[in-house]
């Protein structure tokens, strides 16, 4: 008896750690996974915070007092600012500095960014190629512990995870991104 409930309670756990995973589609070639992505660039990461960022969404079960009415979440991400080194695509319409946004594990597809000189891992240069989304959001509002809600500006607010071809910055991807023709210096 104590045999079966213990293999039913190990199963349960392998159950529990398979559904909790970061699920993702292999990924394309570097010129796939480019056109994929609404931004590439390759960025010095300068710091990495937790973040809890506010959604405002709209609801459409009427007015309240005439006005909107609105459904406000929260909830906890990575936020990393990168200093941009050089831009691959849409690059004119980003700031020198960009915040990129990603899951806060990696069980819920969040890139796990260093900062430069962090030897956690093997990213002691702090340089990635960064492959993602814009949103579609005009500003992100957010705050970092109790320091009050700041705003970021939507050519700064950029989102990456997992499950595109964000990686550690490499020779070889990188030359592969030039020769493409799509390289524009920053």
């Amino acid at each position: 008896m104590k045999m079966k409930l213990f293999v039913f309670v190990i199963g349960c756990m392998v159950a529990v750690s398979d559904a909790a995973a970061c699920s993702c589609r292999p990924l394309g070639t570097v010129a796939e996974e480019f056109q994929k992505s609404d931004y590439v660039i390759k960025g010095r990461v300068l710091s990495v915070d937790t973040v809890t960022i506010t959604d405002a969404i709209r609801l459409k079960r009427g007015l309240r007092f005439w006005k909107p009415k609105f459904e406000y979440s929260t909830h906890q991400m990575l936020m990393a600012k990168l200093v941009v080194e050089k831009g691959y695509k849409s690059v004119r319409q980003l700031d020198d500095t960009v915040y990129v946004f990603t899951g806060m594990q990696t069980a819920a597809c969040g890139y796990p960014f260093s900062p430069a000189g962090n030897t956690g891992e093997g990213r002691a240069s702090g340089e990635y190629l960064v492959y993602g989304m814009k949103t579609d959001k005009t500003a992100a509002s957010y705050s970092v512990g109790d320091s009050g809600k700041k705003k970021i500006k939507a050519s700064s607010h950029l989102v990456t995870g997992l499950c595109m071809a964000t990686k550690q910055s490499n020779k070889e991807e990188e030359g592969q991104l030039a020769a493409m023709g799509q390289t524009a210096g920053k």
